[in-house]
């Protein structure tokens, strides 16, 4: 409602304005208004209701709306009406749906949002679509704004937003982003961000140019809150979102969470010489060696451990240590392959980077313990029962011939072989080891064909988890047994079909560690796939709530997955900031999760990026 002391207003309720040099147009229920700044009058253009006004001043250019057509004026020239499709009625035009929003941009492009998308309308008169077809994550459009390349839209659900030079999309959905519902109804575009207004409240989107490596030292300082007597733990939350309200607690896998650490902080110290770096590495390593000495029995290690006084989490085997070192402590039992293959993955990393050092010495004495734990007791993890554990099997009985050991046939086939390269590079005698890899891969047992097509492809049976498994061990075979000889032979036709096969994941893990070890068959996409995936990587890494199974540009995968559901994962792979997963043994193509109150740690992305600068597939 419109008042102004001394002068007549011929409206009494604005819809919008739009200002130029001369004066102001105004859209009002009284139809579309030009107060004229010299003679302070108003003149009537159209009796018309009229709801959204907007000036681009180069082309003297001025559009505004009706419910059915949209009006273009030069000046105050009437010119042409556009129609606006109605589609109760089945009466079609040039703008596809009823516009909620005008903007041009500076070359003098006529945007207009709507229901389908967004309408441009070229300074010729020609009028295009910009929709799910050309990338627009959602459609509904509420608002629309430019400024320079970057193109704005708000929706009912979310903002999207097109970078003009590259054609590339972003999408901002839910708290990770946006208050409230994330429903905007405006937003007006700044140098390199916007300004939204939601349901919820208002957000400044503001982009930032970061180096990785300025990116590296953030994810060191969230890495902090994440260390518990030198394991990598997750953080549980007691408020939404707050991660000053993080709380550390064991998990079934602390190790191999901690081994991806301590590789990332040995490389980054073979890289860059920086004491920081060494001291982490220990810090970490460290708690990996308490999870082997706290068992009591030289090869075994825990899953986790916890102090005296502390509680667990619950679930598991829990026992008290009976090494007088850690009286009072707990330890978790039950171990599995994963753990097993983390230390495997990180000790002989550690003993290579420092070798001749103490923290080397003791790195390869540990391995070796794990290894001649397993050899000796037929490939088997036994636990302090006796007994073996539920998954510590690389045994040739079970992998061959036992039907509920057919998932890890060739996935442990390859851990094992690689386990017995570690070894070997480190024993003073390697004789037990190069019996136990003859063993293995004699026409009996026939490992090295067990790996060949250790990943499985069947939908139901695609585990990202295996693929974790497997990529680990792959370096530590090639960075034990070498680049050549007749045991890299059939891994590398192992590794290239495995990579052939998760290509299309952009794993910047996976795709690092191929060309790392020395696979042939990559292109520079697959190098770019490690950059997206570092660039894209959230700088905050709460597991906040994730929605994507609405957005019109998603091409769903038909096939049922592991949870026997159909049509509930994306074909191709959201950038890491639309997405829920945090580490690579999760599904990147999953699309709806989270919850706000955990936040993960950032091994897995460190990882990655210090080992594309140890092998020189990124630089400083």
């Amino acid at each position: 409602t419109c008042t102004a002391s001394g002068l007549d207003l011929p409206f009494h309720h604005a819809h919008a304005v739009a200002l130029t040099s001369a004066g102001v147009y105004v859209a009002s229920a009284e139809g579309l208004l030009f107060y004229e700044r010299e003679s302070k009058t108003f003149s009537t253009l159209s009796t018309a209701v009229h709801h959204l006004a907007r000036y681009y001043a180069p082309s003297n250019l001025l559009a505004a709306t009706t419910d059915s057509y949209l009006a273009i004026y030069n000046g105050l020239q009437f010119v042409r009406q556009e129609w606006i499709t109605d589609v109760v009625n089945g009466r079609g035009g040039p703008y596809d749906g009823n516009i909620t929003s005008l903007a041009f941009d500076s070359s003098g492009n006529l945007l207009a949002a709507n229901q389908v998308g967004v309408n441009i309308r070229l300074p010729d008169g020609r009028i295009n679509r910009i929709g799910f077809e050309e990338g627009l994550p959602y459609n509904q459009s509420t608002a629309v704004s430019v400024h320079n390349n970057l193109m704005w839209v708000g929706s009912q659900r979310g903002l999207s937003l097109l970078d003009t030079l590259t054609s590339d999309w972003r999408y901002f959905y839910l708290q990770r982003y946006l208050p409230g519902n994330s429903s905007v109804s405006s937003v007006a575009a700044v140098a390199l961000g916007a300004v939204v207004v939601t349901d919820g409240g208002i957000a400044v989107v503001q982009g930032q140019w970061w180096t990785l490596a300025q990116k590296a030292a953030h994810y060191e300082q969230i890495l902090k809150r994440h260390n518990r007597v030198g394991l990598v733990s997750d953080c549980d939350l007691s408020e939404f979102g707050n991660v000053s309200s993080c709380t550390n607690h064991d998990s079934d896998n602390n190790g191999l969470w901690t081994s991806l650490v301590v590789v990332a902080e040995a490389l980054r110290y073979a890289v860059t010489g920086d004491e920081e770096a060494r001291a982490e590495t220990q810090m970490y390593f460290d708690g990996m060696k308490l999870l082997n000495n706290i068992t009591g029995i030289p090869g075994l290690m825990a899953r986790s451990a916890i102090r005296p006084g502390e509680t667990h989490g619950a679930g598991g085997v829990w026992r008290n240590s009976t090494v007088p070192q850690y009286a009072g402590w707990m330890w978790k039992g039950d171990t599995s392959s994963d753990e097993v293959t983390g230390h495997l993955f990180a000790f002989p990393v550690v003993a290579h980077i420092f070798n001749g050092t103490t923290l080397g010495n003791d790195a390869a004495q540990l391995l070796l313990n794990i290894v001649k734990y397993i050899v000796g007791n037929k490939f088997f993890l036994i636990d302090t029962t006796g007994k073996r554990t539920t998954w510590g099997v690389w045994n040739p009985d079970f992998l061959n011939f036992n039907r509920n050991f057919s998932d890890e046939q060739g996935v442990n086939s390859l851990q094992i072989l690689a386990f017995l390269c570690a070894a070997k590079a480190h024993a003073s005698d390697p004789k037990l080891f190069d019996q136990a890899y003859s063993q293995l891969t004699n026409s009996t047992n026939q490992y090295a064909q067990n790996m060949l097509n250790l990943k499985l492809v069947t939908p139901t049976d695609d585990n990202y988890s295996d693929d974790e498994l497997t990529f680990l061990p792959y370096y530590t075979h090639f960075l034990t047994c070498g680049h050549s000889g007749p045991a890299s032979v059939p891994t590398y036709a192992s590794l290239d079909r495995t990579f052939d096969l998760t290509r299309s994941l952009r794993s910047d893990l996976w795709n690092a560690i191929y060309i790392g070890v020395g696979g042939k068959n990559y292109n520079q996409a697959d190098i770019q796939s490690i950059v997206w995936n570092l660039q894209t990587w959230p700088l905050e890494l709460v597991a906040w709530p994730v929605q994507n199974s609405h957005r019109r540009d998603i091409n769903f995968n038909p096939n049922s997955d592991r949870t026997g559901t159909t049509f509930d994962q994306s074909k191709r792979v959201l950038p890491a900031n639309e997405r829920l997963q945090l580490r690579w043994n999760a599904n990147p193509h999953e699309l709806d999760g989270g919850d706000g109150m955990s936040e993960g740690d950032p091994g897995a992305w460190l990882l990655p990026y210090w080992l594309a600068r140890y092998h020189g597939i990124l630089t400083d």
